[in-house]
């Protein structure tokens, strides 16, 4: 640090001061007065209807800033800008729009604007029995039209002001201890924010945050910014299947409501009817624009994480031709034990400049259904054949639309996918499918009330300015003595020793202490042992970071004390790409599957309740390495070379919780059908293993200019080899292992389907111990966290191993509709039900199959599965299995991958 020279103060340094604090004064009075003018010049005032009602969240447009913007719960808007005249539309739905002409001077100008009830105009239709509802060749021509407005707007600039505002009712136990301190336990917050997006087709978006401010962790708006970053044009919207989606026939019934006329458009008011209610589907009404086919508004609702969306999108024409949402309005309801939340968000967007696609605009464009218009669509079926037959003709009808253009929906439909591909293809990184870039200013989160009051266009709520339970709170803390925190110190204290905690020593340095119950355990050899991997991790940079693991391990029954650690240096640190060296050493007990399928803590638990001991475990003197990188982002490599001497373990302890004379404990050694004596000499083994991942296709995010690869969309093709290498160092083992598998997931609105098969041989077995075996894993615990995709469900741990050839299959259907999730309430939370099927066979063993079905993401992380075996073919065994969801957030049996 350099040293600070203060310097004596002087006439001429305080005539210096004196000149600085003069100026700086001046500009500061100019900013005031620069702001109370920029804040007293706008418009303002209150949208009802024809009676006075205030119109909630009615919205208006500025044509000539391409602005939009809402009012709120209480009809009132107010917009700041400059003085001038402007055309304002004001809409509402149900309700006809007024456009006026609007003189802004240096003031705020006040209005107020009466709208009047929509004249609905219904077209005579002849109907007959077979016929179906007019709305099918409207939403037909809507959905074929979607292809061309995901494509028209070549690029945009525009402003998005977010506004999120809502309460959380806290559960009747918080509330009743709030109302006896005299605080209201409702916690309501408001978030803000101010940013400007461009979009560049055909998926590259950027943000930038200007300002925004927030009282309150919001949990909810990354379940909005799925829809607001979405579009009502693209499949899928939000993971919600699109009314305008090729498949939306599929999924919607849809019934034209009413027709009405703004300013020259005419408006089908369209009822989507979901053909099956779900969590992916939506309900309510969509707007479409007559002879252009957009939308013109849309009022759908639908079910996210069991919480009710209410979607809201008004889309004004930013030209002839083009129209663009405007104003945004989210309205989430639900509960969670006990907690019962609402949020309400707004979005307007403003200030638009477009770049319009020139080689696909055009002048007018005719689209025919085939179904409802068939003479017109045969007779441009002869036409564009007749073109075809003439090489001197116009370009056929599979050319871009220019000027006036007339088409079939199929043909339409097939010209926009051509132009897609083809752009595609012109794209300079086509690999890529999306690219987000958001960029924070540095003053963001330091902007004054001045500031948000300037530029804010949806004016705040009396409920929207009160303050968050969080400030509340502190008035409880304020009455706790210093005896009662000095207690809550004491307490955290212990509660760190007793449950574990994660200490930061500085920014670098860390120590993770694991619970020791936890990590106290019972088993027949050891009998209580207690294994305690504290882990020491420091961060070097932001892309490498060291870990180490010590080990220290105790038998009580046994008396052997075990001491072991791993040395972790990680490099490439991104989660998709963290690359590792890894040196391990020291005295290890292991179960003989590496993989260890089965949790120490349910073995103790059955263990000491039904003396059931399954864990099978040995003494592993070992010293090794292991690496992993990514040779590219379509091929993982993972090797690990080592010396270890394994030695028997026996039995030591026969203390169980219940006593049971007539159920004595089994072997430490397992059972197994090609080797009547699993229990192995002490040896030495020098053995090596390499395993290589490969994805044939790989698809990329880029988020902030760092490609993301999408791992899970593709097949995975994995090559692994096990061997050991006799005399090397004293080893006693001498054998060669290759496996192959391909695992795949297939997803679609509805269901997931998981996929993956695998085939090995054992070549040169010239001697090989039981802990050289291929071991698969089997579960007989009710209670299983293993990866279902990489587990059987009712296979006895051991049995089938084998030193021979084997090959297995694994698959699992998730749906979210199928049986009991008919039902509309297990729908909508989350729930999804299974169907899985297992197959195992090794040289020695019977054709082994599983049939399973569960009912998954039950609370969003639990399973329960009931599984039933076979042996060739023959009945074996029922079972019931409480596991995590595949789709959980909790994840087992992480590696350091």
């Amino acid at each position: 640090m350099n040293d600070i020279t203060i310097k004596p103060i002087t006439s001429k340094n305080i005539s210096v001061l004196f000149q600085i604090k003069t100026i700086l004064i001046a500009a500061f009075v100019l900013f005031l007065a620069s702001s109370s003018i920029c804040a007293q010049t706008g418009i303002k005032g209150y949208i009802k209807d024809s009676k006075g009602k205030p119109l909630a969240y009615a919205t208006l447009y500025i044509k000539e800033l391409k602005t939009g913007t809402v009012a709120n719960e209480n009809g009132f808007f107010e917009y700041p800008t400059r003085s001038g005249e402007y055309h304002i539309d004001f809409r509402c739905l149900g309700y006809k729009s007024e456009s006026k002409l609007i003189s802004v001077q240096q003031t705020y100008t006040s209005l107020d604007i009466r709208l009047n009830e929509q004249m609905i105009e219904l077209k005579t239709v002849n109907i007959v029995a077979s016929s179906e509802d007019p709305a099918y060749s409207i939403m037909r021509k809507a959905v074929a039209a979607s292809y061309y407005y995901r494509m028209i707007v070549k690029a945009y600039d525009a402003d998005i002001y977010i506004k999120g505002a809502g309460e959380v009712k806290m559960p009747n136990i918080v509330y009743k201890i709030g109302k006896s301190k005299g605080i209201d336990t409702v916690e309501y917050f408001t978030n803000e924010s101010y940013n400007h997006i461009r979009y560049d087709y055909p998926n590259k978006y950027e943000q930038r945050v200007i300002s925004a401010r927030d009282n309150s962790n919001d949990s909810s708006a990354s379940m909005v910014a799925d829809f607001i970053n979405a579009s009502i044009y693209e499949p899928d919207f939000g993971g919600t299947v699109s009314p305008l989606s090729p498949s939306a026939f599929s999924f919607y019934r849809f019934k034209l409501i009413n027709t009405f006329n703004d300013k020259g458009s005419e408006i089908h008011k369209i009822s989507l009817i979901p053909r099956s209610k779900g969590s992916n589907v939506f309900s309510g009404d969509i707007y479409i624009v007559d002879k252009l086919w957009c939308v013109y508004n849309f009022n759908l609702k639908t079910h996210v994480q069991g919480f009710e969306f209410v979607i809201n999108q008004m889309f004004a024409a930013v030209n002839d031709k083009t129209w663009v949402p405007i104003n945004q309005q989210y309205n989430i309801k639900g509960s969670f034990f006990g907690v019962k939340v609402s949020w309400k968000y707004l979005a307007s967007l403003s200030n638009y400049q477009l770049e319009i696609n020139d080689s696909l605009e055009f002048d007018k464009l005719t689209l025919v259904d085939e179904k409802t218009e068939r003479e017109y669509a045969n007779a441009l079926d002869e036409e564009r054949k007749l073109k075809k037959r003439n090489p001197q003709s116009s370009a056929d009808t599979t050319s871009t639309p220019k000027e006036e253009d007339k088409f079939t929906l199929s043909d339409f439909k097939k010209a926009m996918k051509a132009y897609e591909k083809e752009a595609k293809k012109k794209a300079k990184e086509p690999e890529v499918v999306s690219d987000f870039t958001m960029k924070i200013d540095s003053m963001a989160f330091k902007k004054t009330t001045q500031f948000w009051d300037s530029i804010r266009p949806i004016p705040l709520t009396v409920t929207e300015n009160k303050r968050s339970l969080e400030f509340k709170m502190d008035s409880i803390k304020a009455i706790k003595n210093s005896d009662s925190a000095s207690s809550a110190i004491f307490g955290k204290t212990l509660g760190g020793i007793i449950f574990g905690k994660m200490f930061f020593i500085n920014k670098r340095l860390s120590l993770k202490y694991p619970s020791p119950l936890i990590n106290l355990n019972f088993n027949t050899v050891e009998g209580f042992n207690l294994n305690i991997p504290v882990e020491l991790r420091y961060t070097v940079n932001r892309d490498a970071s060291l870990k180490i693991v010590p080990e220290i391990r105790y038998g009580f029954s046994n008396k052997v004390f075990s001491a072991a650690g791993s040395f972790y240096y990680y490099f490439n640190n991104s989660y998709y790409k963290k690359s590792y060296i890894k040196l391990q050493g020291g005295r290890k007990v292991m179960q003989f599957n590496q993989d260890e399928g089965i949790y120490p803590f349910f073995n103790s638990i059955t263990t000491l309740l039904g003396r059931k001991n399954y864990m099978k475990i040995y003494q592993n003197d070992v010293a090794e390495i292991e690496f992993k990188t990514f040779l590219s982002d379509k091929i993982k490599i993972k090797t690990t070379i080592g010396w270890a001497e394994r030695s028997p373990l026996f039995n030591q302890s026969n203390y169980s919780w219940i006593h049971s004379k007539d159920r004595p404990y089994t072997s430490n050694a397992p059972y197994n059908i090609e080797d009547s004596s699993t229990m192995f000499p002490t040896h030495q083994a020098f053995t090596a293993t390499f395993k290589l991942d490969y994805h044939p296709i790989v698809k990329y995010r880029k988020v902030n200019g760092k490609k993301e690869p999408m791992l899970d969309l593709f097949p995975i093709i994995s090559l692994e080899y096990n061997g050991g290498f006799k005399d090397i160092l004293g080893s006693d083992v001498d054998f060669h292992r290759l496996e192959a598998s391909i695992q795949h997931q297939i997803e679609g609105y509805r269901r997931t389907l998981n996929i993956k098969a695998f085939a090995g041989n054992t070549f040169n077995e010239s001697q090989l111990y039981f802990t050289d075996y291929k071991h698969f894993n089997g579960s007989k615990i009710a209670v299983d966290f293993t990866n279902p995709m990489n587990s059987y469900r009712l296979l006895d741990y051991y049995t089938y191993s084998t030193q021979g050839a084997y090959c297995g299959l694994h698959i699992n259907l998730s749906m979210k509709k199928f049986l009991l999730t008919q039902s509309f309430w297990l729908n909508i939370t989350g729930v999804r039900e299974s169907i899985s099927f297992n197959y195992l066979k090794t040289e020695h063993s019977p054709h082994y199959y599983e049939l399973g079905y569960g009912l998954e993401n039950i609370l969003k992380i639990f399973k329960i599965e009931a599984f039933t075996s076979f042996e060739n073919s023959k009945y074996k065994e029922l079972g019931i299995k409480l596991g995590i969801s595949m789709g959980g957030a909790i994840r087992i049996n992480r590696d350091d991958d």
